[in-house]
């Protein structure tokens, strides 16, 4: 029997000898019944210890040898070999190709550079790539060689851009954001589906312009000149523009993009996103135009409110002058003729002209509670400053005209708080006379308190009265409203709700908290700087 023919090239071996002919190479009925001879082992020797993956299969697929190499590669041992056929180590897909492979005719063979999937004894798959591929043999012992290298970390590669490419796309095609590519010099590399919707062409799978082609020709100037700084710059760019998409409907677009560089600084490209915004610049502009049109309504109700103002102040003026100088003449003219006539009026006539006097004293306090009423938060702002409340409310003690049987528990030390003390000493006025009226007794407590809070200090007005029934709690607030119109009583029902505005003006607030029977007690809480009118003001 004759010798296989050899290839030429083969004649050199690729690396250097094993250094003698025990290669390890199968015979026998493991190798399909080809037995090799001494000169097909020692090529297959050299073949044993080459850099590349050899492997010769027979033309009906049974693996004849495999260098150290491919069984590295492939986690193989060499007893394991002589079981084993091309499709036992082949991925199923690539079956086909191995098949065209071994039938091909000897001046057609297989084209090298081509890519097999192997799958290794552990069931991983290894990518290898032919290099060269020969028939070995005589016309009645033909076998295939084929020389590949592992490009598992190629195929590695690949296989992830792959996947980072289908899950950019995905990524893009789903987010209503448009989002393309360009090169350093602008033009467009990938557009999705959403920019392409943005722009206006849906009719171009991939536009290879440059990007501001989408750009509104009247905006494209200073948008470029945008474009140019951020490129001399290296920031990210921004604009809002006019799209150039031929609807006879404005629309408009935010885009921004993210300039990449090389280690050199060069420009390398960008990728960037499009919003259409023209629903939101439309609210935007409605937006806008409700303000503006709120604002003129404001200056129109400001310059309404000021004629008000301003008339009321008149009448405030008429009330103050023109009401209470004849209120003043009924109050003298009743006392003159009491006492001018007193013989012919006897003292029924003389007691008339008193209450008359006295209902006159009473309209009189009243104008002047109406007049207070008005004037507060319109009179000239003031500068506020600390007022003592302690000494405050010692004045105001002193100046009351109380039983004997009433005592007054003052706390030893009470706060400096900033405020007008005009409008300090209405509030604590008005609280202490009222609580003084409505003891219902010649004798009884009045209690003061304060404390703390955060920012703000509260204050307490106590007494030991007959109590309010708590279905008046915000009667009593309102103005004229009086629980006891009791003529002995003096009063106006302005007093509570004078106090209450002053209050609430400022930020504050005030309470009440009582039973029939049980006395009362005002909370009110004063801010340590005005907060502006309280929800309830």
């Amino acid at each position: 029997m004759t010798g296989p023919v050899m290839d030429p090239a083969l004649e050199t071996p690729p690396c250097e000898p094993p250094g003698d002919d025990r290669s390890p190479v199968h015979t026998g009925a493991a190798a399909g019944d080809v037995s090799l001879e001494g000169t097909e082992r020692h090529f297959l020797g050299r073949f044993e210890h080459a850099r590349e993956l050899i492997l010769i299969v027979e033309p009906g697929g049974t693996l004849v040898f495999a260098n150290a190499a491919w069984r590295a590669a492939l986690g193989y041992e060499l007893h394991e070999i002589a079981d084993l056929s091309l499709f036992d180590v082949t991925h199923r897909a690539d079956h086909a190709v191995c098949q065209a492979w071994l039938t091909r005719p000897e001046s057609d063979l297989f084209p090298s550079e081509t890519r097999i999937i192997f799958r290794s004894r552990a069931g991983d798959h290894v990518p290898l790539e032919g290099l060269t591929n020969t028939r070995m043999g005589d016309p009645q012992r033909v076998f295939l060689k084929v020389e590949f290298r592992d490009v598992s970390r190629e195929w590695r590669t690949e296989t992830a851009l792959h996947e980072s490419a289908e899950l950019f796309h995905l990524l893009t095609s789903h987010t209503p954001l448009g989002v393309f590519r360009t090169d350093p010099d602008g033009r467009l590399t990938y557009t999705s589906i959403r920019w392409r919707q943005i722009a206006g062409l849906t009719h171009v799978e991939q536009p290879r312009g440059v990007w501001w082609q989408i750009v509104h020709p009247g905006d494209r100037e200073p948008v470029l000149a945008q474009w140019r700084n951020a490129l001399r710059q290296s920031h990210e760019f921004s604009a809002e523009f006019r799209i150039h998409a031929g609807s006879a409907v404005e629309r408009w677009c935010r885009l921004r993009m993210s300039l990449s560089t090389g280690p050199d600084g060069v420009a390398r490209g960008g990728i960037g996103t499009t919003e259409d915004i023209t629903e939101s610049r439309e609210a935007a502009l409605a937006l806008r135009r409700a303000h503006d049109d709120l604002e003129e309504r404001v200056r129109a109700r400001t310059s309404e409110l000021e004629s008000a103002n301003h008339e009321l102040a008149e009448f405030a003026y008429v009330v103050s002058h023109d009401l209470k100088a004849p209120l003043r003449g009924v109050s003298l003219l009743s006392e003159w003729l009491a006492q001018d006539y007193a013989d012919r009026l006897g003292p029924e006539g003389v007691a008339l002209f008193h209450k008359l006097r006295h209902r006159v004293q009473e309209m009189h306090s009243l104008v002047d509670g109406v007049l207070s009423y008005m004037r507060i938060g319109r009179a000239v702002a003031e500068p506020e400053t600390g007022v003592p409340i302690g000494p405050l409310v010692e004045g105001i003690l002193q100046s009351l005209a109380c039983p004997d049987g009433i005592r007054f528990e003052v706390p030893p030390s009470l706060p400096v708080v900033r405020g007008l003390p005009t409008q300090l000493r209405q509030v604590f006025q008005n609280l202490l006379d009222n609580a003084v009226k409505f003891l219902g007794q010649p004798s009884g407590t009045v209690t003061i308190g304060a404390r703390r809070l955060e920012e703000e200090w509260e204050f307490s007005v106590r007494d030991s009265g007959r109590g309010i029934d708590p279905r008046h709690h915000a009667r009593i607030f309102q103005i004229f409203q009086r629980l006891h119109p009791n003529p002995d009583v003096p009063g106006t029902g302005i007093g509570l709700a004078l106090v209450k505005r002053i209050i609430e003006l400022r930020g504050g607030r005030i309470t009440v908290d009582s039973q029939e029977g049980s006395g009362a007690t005002f909370r009110f809480v004063w801010p340590d700087e005005p907060r502006g009118p309280s929800p309830a003001a």
